[in-house]
């Protein structure tokens, strides 16, 4: 990852939530993040991904037609892919270089995504606790510039 020349999250509907809140994270620190939570812009990235992007697909079942879509593109590329899913097999391990795995009770049948949205934003939050720790001084000097623009126009 801090070597990639993008990092680019992917998922619809609750994971796209997660996708949007990845890339504001990252984002922060300066990093050039992206997100695509829309069929048509998830497909449109795919296609034109770069070897150097970094890619998290997000899809707690791993079966979401357009994500594993998108998939099939990325590998095209040779962009470095990650699955954020819940540990089981599924068709989206098999496109991906590393796999991440969330666990949650969540009803399939009830389709509110409470606890596995949770484990994901968890999940997200860790790495880039994680990121934060690894690289230099220069990521924790450019939080502290994002955050006194935020304060500035949203307050404390």
């Amino acid at each position: 990852m801090l070597n990639a020349e993008n990092i680019v999250f992917l998922g619809v509907q609750f994971s796209g939530i997660a996708a949007y809140d990845a890339h504001l994270r990252f984002s922060r620190i300066g990093m050039q993040s992206k997100f695509f939570i829309t069929e048509s812009d998830i497909l449109t990235y795919a296609y034109f991904a770069k070897p150097k992007d970094v890619v998290f697909f997000i899809s707690y079942s791993g079966q979401t037609a357009v994500i594993l879509e998108a998939a099939e593109y990325v590998k095209r590329k040779d962009a470095y892919m990650v699955s954020i899913t819940k540990n089981h097999n599924n068709e989206l391990l098999e496109y991906c270089d590393q796999h991440l795995y969330i666990n949650s009770s969540d009803d399939p049948e009830n389709n509110l995504s409470l606890s596995s949205r949770i484990a994901t934003l968890s999940l997200i939050d860790t790495i880039y606790g994680i990121l934060i720790n690894k690289k230099s001084d220069s990521i924790y000097e450019r939080l502290m510039q994002t955050n006194k623009i935020y304060k500035k126009h949203f307050g404390s």
